[in-house]
């Protein structure tokens, strides 16, 4: 009889934690969704340089407008998956892929981010090295 109380309480525990966990994903979708609006606030306000009629942002991509197009393509990912996630509220198993598939873009996006900013940083200074 105590045997059958423990798992019961048990369940209880693990029940809970599992609606923290949920909780827990639901924030961070929201998180990415936030984030991922900023970011594309944010680009729509630096300057660019027209690469072979694409526009390139100076600042970062500067010579890569195909990591550019990369980095925007996964934002894009990223906010449609949360929005998603955010939205789905009875089919619990898609919201979880669409909360994992927006983690996933947004830390694609961001290694893709912190390529550029080293690729861009070694041809600066590549460049400078050349011309002195």
């Amino acid at each position: 009889m105590e045997l059958r109380k423990f798992e019961f309480k048990s369940c209880k525990i693990s029940l809970k934690f599992s609606k923290i966990l949920e909780n827990e994903d639901r924030i961070l979708a929201y998180v990415v969704c936030i984030s991922s609006l900023i970011i594309g606030s944010i680009l729509m306000l630096i300057p660019y340089e027209s690469i072979d009629g694409n526009p390139v942002p100076t600042i970062i991509f500067k010579g890569l407008p195909s990591e550019f197009h990369a980095f925007v393509m996964l934002i894009i990912f990223a906010f449609a998956a949360s929005y998603c996630a955010i939205l789905m509220n009875t089919k619990v198993k898609f919201a979880r892929f669409c909360r994992y598939y927006s983690m996933i873009s947004m830390a694609s996006a961001f290694a893709i981010f912190i390529s550029a900013m080293f690729r861009n940083r070694w041809i600066s200074q590549a460049g400078e090295k050349e011309s002195t």
